[in-house]
């Protein structure tokens, strides 16, 4: 349970700003919110969605931090009343629609703080996803500023996105669940082949954009028979990377 989980925890006194009330968007601000952030994932090249406790709540599992947080209801004596085990928790339809994104080629990659199990559980292939804290089938996050938030329940928010996307969601199944289908020992580490073949992207997008910058941020011109090398502050729109929050 997430909640004995916390328990075993090493003990700390700084658990971060507990119990902020959550934020809803007007309807009309959420709706063309929905259609940006649809936008931004269709005309991507290259989409990598970060998720954390709160795509899982729905799922019964608490989060730490919210408003009925474990760590805020600790603060106050209390514990949650609601308390899903990991092993029964089924994936929420947040998960699901990652998994479509993911199938249809719009989300390229998953890194999740969560430690449930749930993307896996969803049938997403673990190729495509990185669990910063490992999870509970399994014996290191630096903050961004976002351009886009969003202050809505993550659920409605996707289900809106893949409406506008013209997708459906896929239903949870359990054939796609590996905890439920897998007949032997289960191997949950990622294969080292697929960390290769991602390294492999990484480093050639990063020369192509280290050429794209050299030849947009220098040019020679020709002063008195003398070379004078002239720095161009010049901004490259193919490289700007633009991060999409969901509170």
């Amino acid at each position: 349970m997430s909640c004995n989980y916390a328990d075993g925890l090493s003990p700390y006194d700084n658990k971060g700003v507990l119990g902020i009330p959550e934020k809803f968007d007007p309807a009309d601000e959420l709706d063309k919110k929905c259609e940006l952030l649809a936008q931004l994932i269709n005309d991507s090249k290259h989409v990598v969605v970060h998720t954390g406790a709160g795509i899982s709540t729905s799922a019964g599992i608490p989060d730490f931090r919210g408003p009925n947080g474990v760590w805020t209801l600790e603060k106050e004596g209390r514990k949650p009343t609601t308390d899903m085990s990991f092993e029964n928790a089924v994936p929420t339809k947040t998960h699901m629609i990652l998994k479509k994104l993911v199938d249809c080629n719009k989300v390229h990659y998953v890194v999740s703080q969560n430690i449930d199990g749930l993307h896996l559980k969803s049938g997403l292939p673990r190729k495509h996803l990185a669990e910063l804290h490992g999870n509970m089938y399994v014996d290191e996050c630096n903050d961004k500023k976002a351009e886009l938030v969003i202050n809505y329940y993550v659920d409605e928010v996707l289900e809106r996105v893949m409406k506008i996307l013209g997708l459906e969601i896929p239903p949870y199944s359990e054939e796609d669940n590996p905890t439920k289908t897998a007949c032997a020992v289960l191997d949950w580490t990622v294969n080292r082949g697929d960390v290769k073949a991602l390294e492999k992207v990484f480093q050639s997008t990063r020369k192509g954009l280290k050429k794209k910058r050299l030849s947009n941020n220098t040019r020679i011109s020709k002063n008195n028979n003398e070379s004078k090398q002239i720095q161009l502050d010049i901004k490259i729109r193919t490289s700007k990377k633009k991060v999409v929050k969901i509170m």
